[in-house]
């Protein structure tokens, strides 16, 4: 009994939380800003970040949806939020209190999804299919999404948009057309003219008469069209000349006299005026050569998002050449034309004010927030463009750096969660990281055969260091005294040493006859752990300058050391999934942890591996000590981080870094393989022939089959597929928080709890006296 409340008190002394997921901004779907207009809500992956553009801090929403999220929307009033990934779930949540409050199934993936303007209903577009349902209530009910009415469409939907009265509504889709449903969904009208996919459109109240709206729809091709409603009195009118118009006096007709809101679009009442605009993007530029005209610049670049301002007038169209434009309605005047990456534009919005746009870019993990009016950035802020392969903590607690196979360093603020400083100066892979015992210096090794120190006070690269050969790094480590610093190679299986305040290479330790690995320098002495693919792990005796001093055997390849905080143990991991603890004094062993079966990879699509070879070659890759030393946590090519007590050597608990089924190795394809595997494979592998166009990732969308089923093509093609691994640990000085680097991005969990209080609907009536009368009449707020 003594034993097992021991165990518990441990896990409750070590209850590490979620906190917040860096490194990544944006990844794909929809950018919205919220009712006030100061914060963005950004999809990463199957997560939501919150950007607070005023106090300049940003949070991970606390809740995962089953896969990647693809659309967002928020109440006016800022209450509730509905968030719908690719497999078309949608989840509730109390954005305040941020709380999932129910989900729902929709019948396919989700093209669209808009609240009206009382926020009292919502659309829904599936492919297909277009559903009206009530808003669901905050308060927990047995069937909250209450489905007011469905119907189908000829094509597929990509988008809607409501009138301000909520009378009518208009969806767009791939068949070129606009349609415009009443609220009991009677069609009323469609609209054509479009000759390319209708992405967006939007009901614009005219400025002159209320009873009168206006229809902005944008085109894939780079054409936008403003349509004008006027009754049939005004047809006359609208032909005349403007002298005639003065002379004559205005009658209404009976269908404007006897006008109401429920039959505004009635074909029989009136009709459109259409006028067609071109982007600047859409258009070539042709240069007259002699007699001839000849085109210069053909890129017709596509709309790929599209977002309008109805107060405002402001039209914003991101192209797929990562260019983007605004133009002011109802002329379409230019307003700006610039070009922000070279990926396509993925997301664009604009902030209820209309003074700030925020871009979205997909491929490059970019998300840019840009006031129009100064023409200066708010936030910009970019992830890095491939995996991120390590990360350090500073020794102070407040900074995280990471390194990704793009050959960046980013530097993250721990309080704010925004990257503050990026270092490009590698031109390959980054492979380590590690910093300085008074934390103002950064030392990082990459494949590019450099070991590099950077200034974190004046951001700059003050020192390179190079071996006497060409040879790449795969391992770095600083001496507590800060005045050395050694990196590992893989190729030469040497250990290069250097002075940090020379640069110059002051020796060459050799003796290991594998890739080196692994460095560890000791906290408290003067000694080198080094581990290395030949099964040893080298104890160096650096400044004595006597080299090699101890050797510790071990049954199979080593990929990774740590020492603990005291520098009394050291703890080795293998290539066979065991945890090796070494007592350094007398260089036994200590204790060992059996961990292969705790990361427990998942089968995968792809995995031809049988049932008795998947574990092999699993292991931990990463190691990190927790500030007192009594745990440690593990991670490798598996989705759980494992946190073991080092005393008992026992598991205390393990942490699933993510639940997103879009990346592989997170479900698990093994449970009903009978009743997903037919005459033509499992279901998930099988082509169903529908290619999404408008989907940037997916990269099959060029292939040409030339029959059904077969799948010929051009060998130079790859499809991208994440596969969910942790390729990083490292805890806090502070040991209330650690960082992992997964798929996912830079994950930090803490002990720390985020109370939340945000009161609303306050006023100078609400006091205690107030309050407490109110109880004992017996009232409830519900009431």
């Amino acid at each position: 009994f003594t034993n097992r409340l021991g165990h518990i008190l441990s896990i409750m002394k070590y209850g590490y939380k979620f906190s917040n997921l860096c490194g990544t901004v944006y990844r794909k779907g929809e950018v919205i800003f919220t009712p006030d207009g100061n914060t963005v809500l950004s999809p990463v992956g199957n997560r939501v970040s919150s950007f607070d553009l005023v106090n300049n801090t940003f949070l991970t929403l606390p809740f995962e949806t089953p896969s990647n999220i693809t659309h967002m929307s928020l109440t006016q009033d800022g209450s509730i939020l509905l968030v719908v990934d690719e497999s078309g779930i949608c989840l509730c949540v109390n954005y305040r209190r941020r709380l999932v409050i129910t989900q729902q199934k929709f019948r396919s993936k989700v093209n669209f999804i808009a609240f009206s303007a009382d926020s009292k209903r919502f659309i829904v577009c599936c492919d297909q299919w277009i559903g009206m349902y009530y808003t669901p209530s905050m308060l927990k009910d047995h069937s909250p999404f209450e489905l007011i009415k469905g119907s189908n469409s000829p094509t597929e939907v990509l988008c809607a948009d409501w009138t301000e009265d909520g009378h009518h509504f208009l969806t767009t889709g791939k068949d070129m057309t606009i349609r415009i449903y009443n609220s009991d969904m009677k069609l009323l009208q469609y609209l054509v003219g479009h000759r390319d996919y209708v992405l967006k459109a939007w009901f614009v109240k005219d400025e002159e008469d209320e009873n009168k709206y206006k229809i902005i729809s944008v085109s894939r091709d780079g054409r936008f069209t403003r349509r004008d409603w006027i009754f049939k009195s005004e047809y006359g009118k609208h032909l005349q000349d403007s002298s005639e118009e003065e002379s004559g006096e205005e009658e209404k007709s009976e269908e404007e006299s006897a006008f109401s809101a429920a039959n505004r679009f009635d074909k029989d009442k009136g009709k459109w005026i259409t006028e067609t605009f071109v982007f600047e993007g859409g258009k070539q530029l042709v240069r007259k050569v002699g007699d001839k005209e000849k085109v210069i610049h053909n890129s017709l670049a596509r709309v790929t998002s599209a977002a309008f301002h109805k107060k405002a007038r402001l039209l914003l169209a991101g192209f797929s050449d990562g260019s983007f434009e605004m133009r002011r309605l109802p002329d379409g005047d230019l307003v700006h034309y610039l070009t922000l990456s070279n990926a396509r534009i993925s997301a664009c919005a604009i902030n209820p004010t209309g003074e700030w746009v925020a871009f979205g870019v997909g491929s490059r993990g970019q998300l840019t927030v840009w006031e129009w009016q100064s023409e200066s950035y708010i936030m910009k802020q970019q992830g890095h463009s491939l995996d991120m392969t390590c990360l350090k903590y500073s020794s102070n607690g407040q900074y995280i750096a990471t390194g990704g196979e793009d050959g960046k360093i980013k530097v993250w603020s721990v309080n704010s969660g925004f990257c503050f400083a990026t270092f490009e100066d590698h031109t390959a892979s980054v492979t380590a990281l590690d910093f300085s015992p008074t934390g103002n210096s950064l030392f990082s090794c990459s494949l590019d055969g450099t070991v590099r120190a950077y200034d974190l006070g004046r951001y700059r690269n003050f020192r390179i260091l190079t071996g006497d050969t060409q040879v790449q790094f795969s391992s770095v480590a600083v001496d507590p005294s800060g005045e050395i610093v050694c990196a590992g190679s893989i190729d030469a299986f040497d250990i290069y040493v250097w002075s940090v305040q020379t640069g110059r290479l002051l020796d060459v330790l050799s003796g290991h006859t594998g890739p080196v690995s692994s460095l560890s320098f000791s906290p408290s002495k003067q000694i080198l752990a080094s581990a290395s693919w030949d099964m040893t792990v080298k104890i160096w005796e650096v400044f004595a300058g006597k080299g090699n001093t101890e050797t510790l055997q071990h049954s199979s390849d080593v990929v990774c050391v740590t020492f603990r905080p005291d520098g009394e143990e050291l703890c080795a991991s293998t290539l066979d999934g065991n945890l090796t603890f070494w007592d350094v004094k007398n260089n036994a062993i200590s204790g060992i942890i059996e961990g292969r079966r705790d990361l427990r990879k998942t089968d995968s699509l792809t995995s031809e591996v049988s049932a008795t070879n998947k574990m092999a070659g699993l292991c931990f890759t990463s190691l990190s000590y927790s500030a007192d030393g009594s745990c440690i946590i593990g991670g490798g090519e598996s989705k759980y981080i494992c946190f073991y007590e080092v005393k008992h050597k026992t598991l205390l608990n393990k942490f699933q870094t993510t639940h997103n089924t879009s990346i592989e190795g997170v479900k698990n394809y093994t449970r009903n393989m009978r009743k997903r595997t037919t005459e033509a494979g499992l279901l998930e592998e099988i082509d169903q022939g529908v290619v999404d166009d408008l989907d940037e990732f997916q990269l099959y969308a060029e292939r040409k089959r030339l029959l059904p089923g077969s799948k010929t093509v051009d060998p130079g093609k790859r499809d991208l597929k994440l596969v969910i691994r942790t390729k990083g640990l490292s805890f806090s000085p502070t040991g209330r928080s650690f960082a992992a680097v997964t798929t996912e991005g830079l994950l930090i969990y803490s002990m720390d709890d985020q109370i939340i209080f945000d009161p609303f609907e306050l006023d100078i009536d609400i006091t205690k006296d107030s309050v407490l009368q109110t109880l004992e009449d017996t009232e409830t707020v519900l009431d």
